[in-house]
This record gives structure tokens, C-alpha cells and sequence, in this order.
């Protein structure tokens, strides 16, 4: 890829910070600039760089009031105002810039009204750079085993915290033990939907609970979150045609009534587009999403047991109907395989509960792949997890004292290799990007591919 065939695209909100730090970017041939006040009528809470080549990789800066995020970006988990078992500091030290909470699981424990007295979520849970929250809608329907079997267990009747074996890419939620069963589904069949909204029993004390979109904004404004979700319905895999055009809809309606809601100064809501796996439906949804102008697009839905290509097929056709000026985020998408697949199309914001969730049972991220490190070949092994890598795991123990904290069950095994595993997500991110800027993507994408591919 020639520097000199790089475009470099900028386009940015109100200004709320004083100056745009520019992004450490190689020399550019190709200087396009997005008009600024086209998109005026609507004030977004964040600022975008995106620099993209002639083919679509992105590499940019989503800048915030808390922070910035270098992008293509992770962002670990935080369901309940926590990535299990860290300390944000911990995840500073880690590399991570960006996390992900959700208003469903918030908004019923502790509730969004104690959280907002107590100074905002940010201030809440100690976290001083940028959150997004999912709105909760892939919960809500979870509750009546809408959204389909969990795709990834390593089988039927294995506990919700077992680690995620084969692709197991899930949105921020789905580890849940108070509502998670078997399968994915629960005993909850309660869930009404209507044109308003979405009323269900509380997994926590079983209260009647409705969300509609305009509450759902109402609780993330409330939480003073960064990026913000809308109301939606996603489908299971796989899903009759009628169902999947049924949840589109709505989820457009929603997304309507959604984009009127105000927002706290400093807020950006992005747009969900659903269609199942029909890339004609993805192709609508997406173009209908982006014209209610949104500061940033998710594609939800995906990840759900649905072979590979039939994903990637989805994704493309969504992406093909977004405009190129504004942030593209893939709801739990979180395998290597999968996140290179994305980048490849153009996408720029992950999340996943796989580093965490498969790091409290022993399974860590390296460049040569799973280390499974309860394994009787690690009991003698001096050998750190991962020889260079800078976490706390790898610089200070061995394999063999890492076995052994897993086998005497003491909290701080699964405490250092989740550490270790977002360490390696945003190391690969890291990598991700220089070798975007470098033109060397494909070849990266190549070698990364033999160690992921096929896991």
C-alpha cells in the first residue's frame, strides 16, 4: 500500500476541548477534509480522526471528554461498572484507552439514580477515560432466549463462566449468572415488545421493568457515559425472514425516536443496524441508520453460531451502506480471526468478554496462541507466559507459579492472566494500526491468520 494513496479523512463536533491533538500519522499524499458544519444541526460529543487507504483500512482517533482512543480499539467488558477482577489502573497500565459498560445490568443494580448522585459512572467505578454503554436491548430479548443458544460454551451444560472455546465473541452482558442458563436462555419468558417498548421481569428481584428508547437514553445520560446505544432488537441464528424484516423495523422506529432525545454536553449516540444475516437487509438497515445521521454506527447481531463467511458477508454489506466520516463499531466481535476479518472491511470499535472470561479460567492470549495454563506441561515451567510481554504475569512470574495459583484456587491466577489478556488485545490492536499506517496490513493479517485462523 503506497503512503502517497493514503486519504486522510477528518471531521469533527462543537468544540468542547480547546485544540484537536493532531494523530501521529506518515505523510499523507492525499488531504481530504469532510466539511465541518454539514452535520451542525446536531451537536456530537466527540471528535474523529479516520485516516483510510484506497481499499478501506482505518486507522484514527475517536477523542472524547474523558480521552481519547486510538482506533481500531478494544474495549474490554465492564458489565456491572467493572472488568472482573481489575483495577482500572490496571487496565491503564495494560493499554487500554476505552471500556465498555452496559445501562441494562446498571440501570437495575445499583440503578441509575444512585450511580448519577454518586458523580456518573466514570467517577463511580474509578475509570477516567471513555465509556460506551450497550443500550441492553440484546439482554432484554436474551430473557426470552430470543437472541438464540450461547454460540461458544464448550458444551450444553456448562456453566456460564467457562471460558469461550470457538469464536466465542459475545456482547457485554451475556456472562451473567443471574440470568444465564444452559444454552443462553433462561426461565424468564416474561418479555412483551410493543411499538413503545420492551417490558420485562428483572432478573434481579423480578419488578416489572420497561424500556423504551427514550428511557434508555434518559439512563446512559444520566450515567454521563461517552458514547451511548440505542434501543434494539436483535434476532437469533438462525431466524425466519419475516422475524428478521419485523426486528429491523422496529429497530429503525426506535432508532427514530431515539436520535430526538437530548443528551448531556459531551455525548455522541450512535445508530444499531440489525437485519440478521441477509445482506440485503444489513445493506437497508445500514443506509437507513445513517440517515438519521448518527455520530457513530454499531453493527449488532453477529457472533451468534453463524459459519464465518456468513458474518463477514453481513458485516461487508452493512459497511458498504455507512458514510466513511464516522466510527464503525462490531457489537461483540472479539476473536483475533473475527477482528482481523472486520478490520479488513473497515471497522473500528470492538468489544468482547473473551480476554477476561477466558483469562479467570486459565486461557491465555499469546502470539503463538491459547496457552492453556492449568496444564500438567506447565507445572515446571520457568518460563514466563509469554516471553517480552510486559504485564505483570509475564514480568514477574513463571508459568509454573501461574499453574499453580489456578490449582490452589487463589483469586490472583485468574486476576493475571485476565491482566495478561488485555495486555495482548491491546498490544494486538497496537500492532493492528502501526501495520495500517505501515501499508504492511495484509502481510500481518497473513501471519496473524496462521495462529488464529483456524482456532
Amino acid at each position: 500500500m503506497a503512503k502517497e494513496n493514503l486519504l486522510r479523512k477528518q471531521w469533527y463536533c462543537p468544540s468542547f476541548l480547546p485544540s484537536l491533538q493532531q494523530f501521529s500519522v506518515r505523510p499523507c499524499g492525499v488531504l481530504r477534509v469532510i466539511d465541518r458544519d454539514r452535520r451542525s444541526e446536531y451537536a456530537f460529543g466527540m471528535r474523529v480522526q479516520i485516516h483510510a487507504d484506497s481499499r478501506g483500512l482505518r486507522a484514527g482517533l475517536i477523542e472524547t471528554p474523558h480521552g481519547a482512543c486510538a482506533t481500531p480499539a478494544f474495549m474490554p467488558v465492564a458489565t456491572q461498572g467493572t472488568v472482573k477482577g481489575l483495577l482500572p489502573s490496571q487496565l491503564r497500565e495494560a493499554g487500554i484507552e476505552i471500556v465498555l459498560a452496559n445501562a441494562f445490568h446498571l440501570s437495575l443494580r445499583p440503578g441509575v439514580e444512585r450511580i448519577s448522585s454518586l458523580g456518573g459512572l466514570h467517577k463511580f467505578m474509578g475509570w477516567d477515560g471513555p465509556i460506551l454503554t450497550d443500550s441492553g436491548g440484546y439482554q432484554v430479548f436474551s430473557l426470552a432466549g430470543d437472541a438464540g443458544p450461547a454460540p461458544s460454551t464448550p458444551t450444553p451444560s456448562a456453566p456460564s463462566d467457562e471460558p469461550l472455546v470457538v469464536r466465542p465473541s459475545e456482547r457485554a452482558g451475556r456472562e451473567d449468572p443471574l440470568r444465564k442458563r444452559p444454552h443462553g436462555r433462561t426461565a424468564n419468558a416474561g418479555v412483551q415488545v410493543t411499538e413503545e417498548g420492551v417490558q420485562f421481569r428483572s432478573p434481579v428481584d423480578g419488578a416489572s421493568v420497561e424500556f423504551t428508547p427514550a428511557r434508555v437514553i434518559a439512563i446512559q445520560r444520566s450515567l454521563g457515559v461517552d458514547l451511548l446505544m440505542p434501543l434494539d432488537q436483535p434476532v437469533a441464528w438462525p431466524c425466519a425472514p419475516e422475524a428478521t424484516r419485523d426486528a429491523m423495523e422496529r429497530t429503525l422506529r426506535w432508532a427514530a425516536l431515539a436520535r430526538k432525545e437530548p443528551l448531556a454536553e459531551g455525548q455522541a449516540l450512535f445508530g444499531i443496524v440489525q437485519g440478521g444475516f441477509d445482506p440485503g437487509l444489513r445493506r437497508e438497515s445500514a443506509a437507513r441508520t445513517a440517515a438519521l445521521d448518527f455520530a457513530g454506527y454499531a453493527i449488532g447481531g453477529l457472533c451468534l453460531g453463524e459459519p464465518r463467511e456468513t458474518r463477514r458477508a453481513a458485516l461487508a454489506a452493512a459497511i458498504a451502506a455507512l458514510p466513511e466520516d464516522r466510527p464503525r463499531y462490531a457489537m461483540g466481535v472479539g476473536h483475533p480471526a473475527d477482528i482481523l476479518d472486520a478490520i479488513a472491511l473497515g471497522v473500528d470499535l470492538f468489544d468482547c468478554v473473551l480476554p477476561t472470561r477466558n483469562g479467570r479460567n486459565g486461557w491465555a492470549f499469546t502470539d503463538g496462541g491459547i496457552v492453556r495454563i492449568r496444564n500438567a506441561s506447565h507445572a515446571g515451567d520457568s518460563a514466563p507466559l509469554e516471553p517480552g510481554c510486559p504485564c505483570p504475569a509475564c514480568s514477574r512470574f513463571s508459568r509454573a507459579y501461574l499453574r499453580h495459583l489456578f490449582h490452589a484456587e487463589e483469586m490472583l491466577g485468574p486476576s493475571l492472566v485476565s491482566i495478561h489478556n488485555c495486555t495482548w488485545y491491546a498490544r494486538f490492536f497496537a500492532a493492528t494500526r502501526d501495520a495500517i499506517r505501515a501499508g504492511s496490513f495484509e502481510a500481518f493479517r497473513e501471519g496473524r491468520m496462521r495462529v488464529w485462523g483456524s482456532s
